[in-house]
């Protein structure tokens, strides 16, 4: 008996079957999970800021009002991995987002922007008084249901 060995063509399209099943069940949540990782680069930024902002107020009595003050070379300061921009809201927009009044000497409000790679991920804030912010249905409001935390 001349038997042959190897596979057959069912056999090689049921497994590119499974394979393609596969992929397209694993590649949206690999990619959610991949924006959510890159989300710590923003959220490093806004802590170090914080940080210098808090260490700004204990020398002066007065929360920096640019980022410039606070030793950076620009007002927007790119992250680490180049994935968010950060600014600070002026006392009016920290003020409406807040939901009070908010004098540069009393408070703050760092605003992670998303760039390039992570241009479909929201907004993130983080204000002087702890509160974190972060636009998940990407709407630019924070406004919504849930968007009160990172």
């Amino acid at each position: 008996m001349n038997r042959e060995r190897g596979i057959t063509l069912i056999e090689l399209l049921i497994a590119l079957t499974i394979v393609s099943l596969l992929t397209i069940v694993a590649l949206p949540n690999y990619q959610a999970f991949v924006i959510k990782g890159r989300r710590a680069d923003g959220q490093a930024l806004l802590l170090q800021i914080a940080a210098l902002q808090e260490r700004w107020f204990t020398e002066n009595m007065t929360y920096a009002s640019n980022l410039t003050t606070l030793g950076f070379a620009n007002d927007v300061q790119g992250s680490d991995k180049g994935y968010y921009t950060v600014t600070l809201l002026t006392p009016v927009t920290a003020a409406v987002l807040l939901n009070s009044n908010c004098p540069t000497a009393s408070c703050f409000v760092a605003e992670a922007t998303p760039v390039a790679a992570q241009a479909s991920d929201g907004k993130l804030a983080l204000a002087s008084n702890g509160s974190q912010f972060r636009d998940a249905n990407n709407n630019n409001s924070y406004a919504d249901a849930g968007e009160n935390r990172w």
